[in-house]
């Protein structure tokens, strides 16, 4: 993407885990598990609860108004009667850059903040939130920028300025040091804590006790960190698996399930691809299903594995993401069989695309089908149009067979002066079913069309 760099993949991993000192000897011996969040919010955990969804939000002013901003107002009308907000990734644009982070994050989401009402004094690697703010990292929140090109700009801003020539500030001028800045936000970076004091810091922040070790506790209002770049938590009786999919979005040959349900695989495993987020991901889903406590299941991750947003329709990195998730899935089937009654995931949300969009899978031939998909990447970047094309095929045999529709769609419509710009976001209520929970998404809207803003509430979707 222009003078964007995205990092390797193995690069990626390494920074990641050596911000938040991953399974060092002193986190090991203390039985703590880096990937699960704990929420302490002082609420009871019932079966009915809500929580709100925004993606590819931090993009800023665009030329007929700031949609991330009129977003944000809406949003924040919402937050009382939700318990968190997930977040599907690119979460500043474009290069996820420390100084975008004041008028691209901390400014619109400021009702989020404690001391939000003095946002101009907060520091992005210092934020704590009144309620849980739970992302994952999106592609941008990744990309770095080439060494001498944000000097460039820098220097080049007074004489725009004094020609009044329009001065670039969606890609600010540092990149995300490979995600360090996103790290910083909102990871627990232990990095920075000296080893003399990590033993205090880990007796005081992860408390909470789960099947598979402590957890870190996330207190909104007092300690809002998440353990990191992937990781799951229950809320309810639903398990929310959150992961970082910009560390398996590159195609690699494997065989499949059979790779992917071997503790030691007898094949090599290509290099640079995240192999221990794809094998944590199936473990946690055959212990969830295993689990009788535990009635339903949501995936969060940025690419979305079915789209058909014209711009991403056709985009290796997420037909990439739906192949590995397959792999994952068919592993999962492998071992719990086929008998069950509830599908593998009850909703996977995602971004990365700039629209709404609801699609739900056929028979794929594989577990993930009769899914339901929802993509929420339309909450601040530029919106984009759909393709015509409003179905998904595979060739299987010779014959290309429909494995996915588009239920609905809110992006970008009209032409020239009738140019509509629904931006969106969900608030999705869980509510107790007999079998398993039902699902109401309710997308919100925030439209500019004819120089006016105006908002709106569309039907619930029963899922």
């Amino acid at each position: 993407m222009g003078l964007s760099i995205d990092p390797a993949i193995s690069k990626k991993v390494r920074k990641m885990r050596s911000r938040v000192r991953w399974q060092a000897p002193m986190i090991a011996t203390q039985g703590i598990d880096q990937t699960r969040l704990g929420i302490a919010d002082g609420l009871t955990s019932p079966s009915a609860f809500s929580f709100l969804v925004i993606g590819d939000s931090g993009f800023g002013p665009q030329s007929f108004g700031h949609p991330q901003q009129e977003v944000a107002d809406y949003l924040a009308t919402q937050m009382a009667d939700c318990r968190f907000l997930l977040h599907t990734g690119d979460v500043v644009y474009r290069m996820g850059s420390p100084d975008q982070y004041p008028a691209k994050f901390i400014a619109p989401y400021r009702a989020w903040l404690m001391g939000g009402d003095r946002h101009q004094r907060l520091d992005y690697r210092q934020l704590t939130f009144r309620k849980p703010f739970l992302p994952v990292p999106g592609n941008h929140d990744y990309y770095n920028l080439p060494f001498p090109y944000g000097h460039i700009v820098a220097a080049l801003q007074p004489l725009r300025r004094s020609l009044n020539l329009p001065v670039p500030s969606t890609n600010g001028r540092r990149g995300s040091a490979t995600g360090d800045t996103y790290a910083r936000a909102f990871l627990d970076y232990l990095k920075d804590i000296p080893l003399g004091r990590l033993a205090q810091h880990l007796d005081q922040h992860y408390t909470i006790p789960t099947e598979t070790g402590r957890a870190l506790t996330y207190e909104p209002g007092t300690f809002t960190r998440l353990p990191n770049r992937y990781y799951q938590f229950r809320y309810g009786n639903i398990d929310f698996f959150a992961l970082d999919s910009s560390t398996f979005h590159r195609p690699v040959e494997i065989d499949g399930a059979e790779t992917l349900m071997a503790d030691s695989p007898s094949q090599q495993l290509p290099p640079d691809l995240d192999w221990e987020q794809l094998f944590w991901l199936r473990d946690r889903l055959i212990a969830s299903h295993q689990n009788p406590n535990v009635q339903g299941r949501i995936l969060t991750l940025h690419h979305p594995p079915y789209i058909t947003e014209a711009n991403k329709r056709y985009e290796t990195a997420c037909q990439t993401v739906r192949q590995h998730l397959r792999w994952v899935l068919d592993a999962v089937v492998a071992q719990i069989g086929h008998d069950t009654a509830a599908p593998l995931l009850d909703l996977v949300l995602s971004g990365h695309a700039h629209c709404f969009e609801y699609l739900r899978t056929g028979e794929t031939g594989h577990g993930d089908r009769h899914l339901n998909w929802l993509v929420c990447g339309g909450s601040g970047a530029r919106l984009r149009s759909q393709h015509a094309d409003t179905t998904i095929c595979e060739t299987r045999d010779g014959t290309a067979q429909i494995i996915a529709k588009s239920q609905l769609f809110i992006g970008r419509h009209g032409s020239g002066a009738d140019t509509h710009w629904p931006y969106t976001f969900l608030r999705i209520d869980v509510e107790p079913g007999r079998d398993r929970p039902q699902f109401v998404v309710r997308p919100f809207i925030a439209q500019h069309a004819h120089h006016t803003w105006t908002r709106s509430e569309f039907a619930p979707l029963m899922l």
